[in-house]
Parts: C-alpha cells; sequence; structure tokens
C-alpha cells in the first residue's frame, strides 16, 4: 500500500515510536478489529470514535495497542522498512 503524502508524517512517527519501544517492533501475535470505543490511538494519539474502525493488536510481551484502520496500515509498513539502531538520517 503506497502512502499517501500525509502519512510520511505518520510513518516518521511509527518509526521513532517503534525505534524507542512505545510500538511494538514485529507483527503483532493476535489482531482484531472492531468499533471503536472512544480511546486514544497508540500512533497519532487521537481519539478513536465510535463510528471509526479500530484495531486491536496484542504483541508477543502481550500488550496491547488500539490503532485507527490507517494508523494500523501504516505502522505495519513501517515494520517492513525497520532496522533496529538505523535511524532515517543513517540512510
Amino acid at each position: 500500500m503506497p502512502l499517501k503524502h500525509d502519512d510520511a508524517a505518520l510513518h516518521a512517527l511509527a518509526m521513532a515510536r517503534i525505534e524507542t519501544g512505545e510500538l511494538p517492533a514485529e507483527a503483532a501475535k493476535a489482531t482484531w478489529a472492531g468499533k471503536g470505543g472512544g480511546d486514544p490511538c497508540a500512533l497519532c494519539r487521537r481519539q478513536i470514535g465510535k463510528t471509526e474502525v479500530e484495531y486491536e493488536i496484542q504483541d508477543i510481551a502481550d500488550r496491547v495497542f488500539l490503532f485507527h484502520r490507517q494508523c494500523h496500515a501504516v505502522w505495519q509498513l513501517a515494520l517492513d522498512s525497520y532496522i533496529p539502531g538505523l535511524v532515517k538520517s543513517q540512510l
């Protein structure tokens, strides 16, 4: 899935949060999707509204993360290009 222009900032944020451990650095152990419950997104930190799709993932350490649909997709794309310890400026 190609990133839209406005997704580039989210992608950079996802990479930074993966690097710091705020977001998982590997694929989810389990994933569920449903209606948003009003909680904040783990990536963009905006509320996931009741009319939006919410993705809930569980990582291998059994931590739970909630994402908007687009934020979940951007996080997955960031995982594909993530190399531990290598920041974008080093590429």
